[in-house]
Formats: C-alpha cells, sequence, structure tokens
C-alpha cells in the first residue's frame, strides 16, 4: 500500500484503526442498552398517555428511560442550532447504532459460514503448458517418474498410460518443472521452507536454515494441499487413477530432498505449521457499515466519472429472472465505444485489482483512454474484492468464457488485456485458455512464480508487529485487504495457485508483453521475480522506489505506464491486421526492453500507414474475390 514505512505513520494507522474496529462491538453494546430501556419504557403505563407524540418517547415518570423527559420536550417546542444536535444525538445516533449492530451480527454470521473449507478443482492437462523437453531436464535430478509415449502426447508415468482426461500426468508434469524453476539448491531450500511457519504465538516463517526442523509427514502434508487439493496426508488406500497417493507423496517428497541436498530425519514435527489455503482458518477484521457506505459513495463518484466520459455499463442477465444459488455469477463491465473509432485498432481490456474497486484507478484509465480517445477500451468489475458484499467469483473457466462473450458481443474477436495486481490472475486464466489476446500487460503481477510462498504468506499469514516487522504500508494492506472479510474468503477459498501460475513461455512473445513491477512490493518478492522475467526475456519495466499500487498516488508513474499500455497496444494492432488482414507486410519489431526513461517512443508512425489504408485493402480483397 503506498503509505510509507515509517514507525509514525504505523502508529498512527494503528490508532485509528482500533477506534475505527471498535464501532462494531460498541454498537452491539449500546444497541442492547437501547433496546432494553425501550422494552421496559413501553411496558410501563405512563407511555399509553399520548403527550407531545413523539415516537421512541420515554415517559415522563419513567426511571429507566435512556434520556430525561425534558430533552425530548425541548427539541418538540423549537428548532435551533443547539437542539439540532440533540435531535442528531437523541434519534439519529440510536438509529445508526442499531444497524451498526446489525451489521456486526451479519459479519459474524458469513464469518462463520465462509470458515467451512473449500476444496479446490482438480487439475487438467491444460494447467500444463509449455514444451515436454523442457520439463523434462529436471532429469539431472534423479526424478523417480518414468518417460512415455502417447500416440498423441508424451507423458510421465508410474505403471500404466492414463486416460485422455486424466490428471495425473498434468500433477507430475506440474511438479516436474517447479523443480527446475529454482536455480540452486540454497534457493530450493529457502522456497520449501518458507511454506512453513511455528506454531507459537509469533507464527513465523522458517527460514531456509532450519530446514532440518521440517519432517517428513509436514513436508507431505504440504504436498498434500498443493498437488492433490487433499487437507492433509491421504489414508493408505487413496489412490488417484489407480496410483496410491501416498507412492506419490513418497516419491514427491525424495525429488524434493535431493533437490534441496538435505535428508529431512525425523518424521513429525508437531510444533511447524503449513502454509495453505483452501483448508486454512478464515481471519477478518469486522470493517463498520460506515466503512463500506464511504467506498460505495467513493465508488458511485468513480462511476459518475466513468458515464461523463463515455462508458456504459453491462451487465449480464440484470433483467432477468433470479438465478438460483449454484449459477455461476456473471462479471459486470464497462465500455467506452467511441462514436468516430478508427478502423484497425483492438480494444484494451483493464482488470483492476484488490481494494475499492476501479475507482481507485480512474486516472490511471483516463490517461490510457486520452493516449488515444479513438481506442474502445473494456474496464471488468471484480465485486467480490471490492468491498461491495459480494462473495460469489466466477470459476476460471467460467471468467474466461464470460470475457470472451463480452468481447464477441460487440464484434471483436480480439484484444488488448491489462491487469493490475489480483486482474493478473485474469490475464494468466486468459493467456492460458483463450485465443483472444494480442498484448498483455501486467502490472504489479501476482502470477508469476505463484509455487514460491511469499504471496500466500504475506497475504494470508503474515501479522505486521506479530511475525515481521512493524510497517504501515504492510498493516494497512493486512487491515484494509487480507482481513476484509469478503477478500479473505475469496483469497482463501477461490485462489488457487496452480490455476494462476504463469510461465515466462506462456507469455505471447516479443513486444506483446510487458510487465510492470514495483522494486518495493510487500506482497511479492519483487527482484527475484524481475530477475526471473528478464532472464527469459520478458520486457520489464520495474520502478525500483515504489511500492505495490503506489503508482496510484504518483502521476509521473501513470504517464509511464499509461505510455507503456499505449505502445503495447499499438503493437497489438499489427498482429490484429497480420491476423485479419493477410496483405500487410511483416514489420520489424519496436525496441527491446522499454525502459521508464526511454517511454517517449512512440510506434504510431509504423502504425498510421497500415491503418490508413484498410479501405484500400478491403478493395483489393474484393476485386481478388471477383477475379476469382
Amino acid at each position: 500500500m503506498p503509505i510509507g514505512h515509517s514507525p509514525l505513520k504505523y502508529l498512527a494507522l494503528r490508532s485509528a484503526t482500533f477506534l475505527v474496529d471498535c464501532i462494531g462491538p460498541l454498537s452491539l453494546i449500546y444497541s442492547s442498552f437501547y433496546l432494553y430501556n425501550l422494552f421496559v419504557h413501553f411496558n410501563t403505563p405512563a407511555c399509553h398517555s399520548p403527550q407531545h407524540g413523539l415516537p421512541l418517547r420515554p415517559a415522563a415518570t419513567s426511571t429507566v428511560s435512556m434520556y430525561p423527559a425534558s430533552l425530548y420536550s425541548s427539541i418538540a417546542t423549537s428548532l435551533d442550532s443547539r437542539n439540532l444536535v440533540l435531535l442528531l444525538y437523541v434519534y439519529v445516533l440510536p438509529i445508526y447504532m442499531l444497524l451498526e449492530a446489525a451489521f456486526f451480527i451479519r459479519f459474524r454470521y458469513f464469518l462463520n459460514k465462509f470458515d467451512a473449507p473449500k476444496h479446490a478443482p482438480r487439475m487438467s492437462l491444460r494447467q500444463v503448458s509449455t514444451a515436454i523437453d523442457f520439463v523434462l531436464s529436471v532429469a539431472h535430478v534423479g526424478v523417480p517418474l518414468r518417460i512415455a509415449a502417447c500416440p498423441n502426447e508424451q507423458i510421465l508415468h508410474r505403471a500404466s498410460p492414463p486416460s485422455q482426461h486424466s490428471r495425473l500426468p498434468a500433477l507430475k508434469l506440474l511438479f516436474a518443472r517447479i523443480m527446475n524453476e529454482n536455480d540452486t539448491p540454497d534457493q530450493f531450500r529457502a522456497m520449501v521452507a518458507g511454506w512453513f511457519f511455528w506454531k507459537d504465538d509469533q507464527m513465523c516463517q522458517l527460514q531456509s536454515s532450519e530446514i532440518k526442523y521440517i519432517g517428513t509427514d509436514n513436508l507431505r502434508d504440504w504436498l498434500a494441499w498443493a498437488f492433490f487439493s487433499l487437507p492433509s496426508i491421504p489414508d493408505p488406500d487413496d489412490t488417484i487413477e489407480g496410483v496410491p497417493s501416498c507412492a506419490l507423496l513418497n516419491d514427491m517428497v525424495s525429488v524434493i530432498e535431493q533437490r534441496m541436498d538435505v535428508r529431512l530425519e525425523q518424521p513429525s514435527n508437531p510444533a511447524i505449521g503449513t502454509v495453505k489455503l483452501n483448508f486454512n482458518e478464515i481471519e477478518a477484521f469486522s470493517k463498520p457499515l460506515l466503512v463500506y457506505a464511504c467506498v460505495f459513495v467513493l465508488e458511485s463518484l468513480a462511476f459518475m466519472f466513468f458515464r461523463y466520459c463515455g462508458f456504459v455499463r453491462f451487465i449480464k442477465n440484470e433483467t432477468a429472472s433470479p438465478q438460483p444459488e449454484s449459477a455461476e455469477p456473471c462479471v459486470p463491465y464497462w465500455l467506452y465505444a467511441p462514436q468516430n473509432p478508427q478502423q484497425g485498432l483492438s480494444p484494451i481490456v483493464f482488470i483492476h485489482g484488490i481494494g475499492g474497486g476501479l475507482f481507485c484507478y480512474t486516472q490511471l484509465i483516463y490517461k490510457i483512454m486520452s493516449s488515444n480517445f479513438e481506442r474502445p477500451m473494456f474496464l471488468v468489475e471484480l465485486p467480490f474484492v471490492s468491498m461491495r458484499l459480494v462473495d460469489r467469483a466466477p470459476t476460471m473457466l467460467h471468467a474466461v468464457s464470460e470475457i470472451e462473450e463480452m468481447l464477441t458481443a460487440h464484434g471483436f474477436k480480439s484484444a488488448n488485456f491489462v491487469g493490475h495486481s489480483l486482474g493478473t490472475q485474469y490475464c494468466s486464466w486468459i493467456v492460458k485458455h483463450s485465443k483472444m489476446v494480442d498484448t498483455v500487460v501486467l502490472i504489479d503481477p501476482i502470477c508469476f512464480k505463484c509455487f514460491h510462498p511469499s504471496l500466500a504468506f504475506n497475504f494470508i499469514y503474515r501479522v505486521p508487529g506479530k511475525n515481521t516487522e512493524q510497517k504501515a504500508n504492510e498493516f494497512l494492506m493486512h487491515w484494509l485487504a487480507s482481513r476484509e472479510l469478503y477478500t479473505s474468503h475469496y483469497i482463501s477459498r477461490n485462489f488457487h495457485w496452480f490455476d494462476t501460475v504463469l510461465f515466462p513461455d506462456d507469455l505471447p512473445k516479443g513486444e506483446s508483453t510487458h510487465v510492470i513491477l514495483s522494486g518495493k512490493d510487500n506482497l511479492i518478492d519483487a527482484k527475484s521475480v524481475h530477475k526471473y522475467l528478464t532472464s527469459h526475456d520478458v520486457n520489464t519495466t520495474t520502478f525500483w522506489d515504489l511500492d505495490h499500487a503506489e503508482f496510484a498516488l504518483r502521476p509521473s508513474v501513470q504517464d509511464s505506464i499509461a505510455a507503456i499500455v499505449n505502445q503495447t497496444s499499438q503493437h497489438g494492432d499489427l498482429i490484429w491486421a497480420r491476423r485479419y488482414r493477410k496483405l500487410l507486410p511483416e514489420t520489424k519489431p519496436l525496441k527491446d526492453g522499454l525502459a521508464a526513461n526511454a517511454l517517449a517512443v512512440d510506434a504510431a508512425a509504423a502504425v498510421a500507414p497500415t491503418l490508413s489504408k484498410k479501405k484500400s485493402f478491403d478493395a483489393r480483397w474484393r476485386r481478388r474475390k471477383i477475379r476469382k
């Protein structure tokens, strides 16, 4: 969060959030006392004699009323400035506190409801992308899994070739690839150790030097969640497509021990816990109704701004009959369709991240849109992580299908995708499961190296001032996002790392991809991700002095991001033209490695001649058809 790291800011933020957190419990106490007095008052004989006709007015003789009768009489006779304050105190405050108390009870109800474990979906072969040859380079560590050739594909197996729709080969291929994604045994030990923590009051994350304290059963417990979507070590009789699960876990443990160059001696260590989602206890702070009301007002102002800029909001089936609870939720979105659109421009699809929704990105969205007002633009909403009291989220394949239908409904065959934070998860889904991607720009991505524990631990298990340092930015992320009920529910029950993880060779090649990192990102290890991406020749721009989402408060950085998006989208126009207008010649690629100080490079000169001659190309196409 973009507020800095100073201890003074941490203390001020801690004090302010403590007062806000007290609103819910205090409102419950106040409302209980108020309702008790109200009940006693209406059961007294004096309350039946009409005196001033004021609602909820205690009898003059009542000794248990919350306010003296003279106060009500004074308000009834005159309404000057002093009595207006008393009116708010006597009438408005009880109503507000009753609403806050009801909202607090609602929070407790949904917290218990969301706490039920939710099994992750099974893996599929589509989740293992990239060439098999690259995956099989893990053989140098002595993987006890053999290779067999099948009519259509190469798969890893133990006994017999699995069926075509098997998830066993996908599981083994993904596991083999992760074994190969860490350069040295020291780095691999640090990665494995980070998925465990000490079960004491501090809940500190294990360091690489403490790997020896992890037992084999602790490692099996983590592997059962990570690769089998199980809450704990499976029973000895449990099998996956005829192969005993315990045997597969034993194979994986052997591979990990060889990769770490460490032999785990003890079978189990009860003092160590495992970082695993889907089965963890959901932890959330009770945000008062006032906070959600403020977010609603800010979001309403943002919606007014979008309508002023020419956006139109679409909600699928908004006038249809109510959908059953089991039905997949739709994906609401906004569309900016220019009145005089320039032909050949593929649209931009922007997907926001966790927080307050689209209103946090109004300035960036306007800068991107103003770079070319003739380009259509979609804004995809994720209400379940926008403090909107929405708990239902679409599954991966349904979300991809909804976005494809969104583009098709408005006459587009492909688009340029831009995602921030959690929005990069959706971009990852679309890149891997859709053919409608021209280019992709990922800002503060969470989709790279998801098999590393930094994201899961920092968002779910990190408690600033307890198991990490006292930093204001980390505490704001912890209080506002990690411990918000609906956001915590989504991450703990609907975030699946194997669906989200994106490998460099999954991305569109060359200038079609650009990744923007924040060097001081408090969720991911930005330095490691930067090294990882640049080693695979992925265009990367890193703002080393920024925190996660800090660009929202830096207009100059927003200008740089808008320039990157504009230039990448112009490259997408060339891709669109070559894809749907085969007469266009190949063009030279743009400059490699866009940097923050070289964002003024404009590809419009290369694109404009191509786009301006679209009508002539269409005429040539028609003449060719006539000749044939």
